[in-house]
């Protein structure tokens, strides 16, 4: 066919060459020579660019193909690698990290990186790193460009200071973001366009927080405000005042009102938000918070105690019979750590870390739920 259409190399540089070879044959023949026959040069910049190519190549050919290729390039600081498509037999996961558990030895260093369906398919972009410790060129332009890969087990984007806090010497509740309530709970003022209600005061939302009297309300803008719910006055709850209309808090002991300076609050992390469907729930333990964290981290109480009682936990093969087969793979990864958890011919459980109070179930249908243990007060 290539030779009736006219598109066998014939040594001139200005068009692409094309080689006919089944990729199938790379299990027992390199298809190296033939690339480089035809006039690639690995000193070269160089793009690798696979697009839903290996779902339809043997396992046995995948893995000398891919080798043969990166080993080969490794040494070039300009060579990339562009993904679309599965890395089977390789990696059978989603995680970056499992990405660039593979990658490393070949010399190669992750640029970008998400999954979808389990692991079926990765979306990534590599580098070769000669000096393996990411000095090229090129792979300073991406860490500029595209910053570094966030490895993470959970299906979300950590937070920045997630890696610190995830180390046990950093595991703190200071600075630190907590769900003290839901926004609906703090009133909205009324905007100006409301004439009948524009004049009317709103309610500041009362709440503990590590037996921390906390008050929020919004200001004119509609933004949330956090302090303490004491008067600096004569210490007189704030939460028992009104907000104005326009949006100073005012204390009801002699009206003094104080609005934020928001110059005083800690910056919000703004990552990708990741697609879902968000569902709410509050759960009021009256136990110490360390105990609910331990519960929600321990999987193989789930075998004995629950034995498959409730779908969600008998979807995951998570019965009694069962617990001799349950395997657990530890892991750490930039927002804190974790297990692996399954069962034969059942889906995986991921249990992810955030210390000192973030613990996410998730796995890989899409369903995920996370839970902020938050202590009120002592013992609560």
């Amino acid at each position: 066919y290539f030779e009736e259409k006219g598109l066998l190399y014939d040594g001139s540089r200005d068009r692409p060459a094309y080689l006919p070879f089944d990729l199938n044959r790379a299990a027992s023949e390199s298809i190296l020579p033939h690339l480089l026959e035809l006039g690639l040069d690995p000193s070269l910049p160089t793009l690798f660019v696979f697009e839903a190519v290996l779902f339809y190549v043997d396992n046995s050919a995948t893995r000398p193909l891919l080798k043969d290729l990166l080993s080969s390039f490794s040494s070039n600081p300009n060579a990339m690698l562009c993904m679309t498509d599965s890395l089977k037999p390789y990696v059978d996961t989603s995680f970056a990290a499992d990405v660039k558990s593979w990658l490393r030895p070949e010399g190669w260093k992750l640029v970008q990186h998400s999954a979808r369906w389990g692991g079926a398919v990765h979306f990534l972009l590599a580098a070769a790193d000669p000096a393996g410790g990411g000095g090229s060129a090129l792979l300073e332009h991406c860490r500029k460009e595209r910053g570094e890969v966030v490895e993470s087990y959970a299906p979300v984007t950590p937070p920045r200071d997630a890696k610190k806090r995830a180390t046990a010497e950093g595991a703190s509740f200071d600075d630190a973001w907590y769900a003290v309530c839901f926004d609906w709970q703090v009133e909205q003022v009324p905007s100006a366009g409301m004439e009948a209600n524009r004049e009317r005061s709103t309610k500041p939302y009362a709440v503990n927080l590590w037996g921390e009297p906390l008050v929020l309300w919004r200001d004119k803008d509609g933004e949330v405000t956090c302090a303490k719910d004491v008067c600096p006055h004569r210490s007189a709850p704030l939460s028992m005042g009104s907000v104005t209309p326009d949006g100073r808090l005012s204390c009801m002991y002699h009206g003094c009102a104080c609005k934020r300076r928001k110059s005083e609050l800690p910056t919000r992390f703004e990552g990708k938000d990741y697609e879902s469907f968000p569902c709410d729930t509050v759960l009021d333990y009256n136990v110490d918070w360390k105990y609910v964290v331990e519960n929600n981290l321990d999987s193989p109480h789930l075998f004995w105690l629950h034995d498959g009682s409730v779908p969600p936990v008998a979807s995951l093969g998570f019965k009694r019979d069962k617990i001799d087969q349950m395997r657990l793979k530890m892991f750490n990864d930039d927002g804190g750590f974790g297990h692996l958890g399954k069962t034969p011919g059942a889906k995986p459980k991921i249990v992810h870390f955030m210390p000192p109070n973030v613990v996410r179930h998730c796995g890989t249908s899409g369903f995920a739920e996370e839970f902020h243990i938050i202590p009120v007060k002592e013992g609560k």
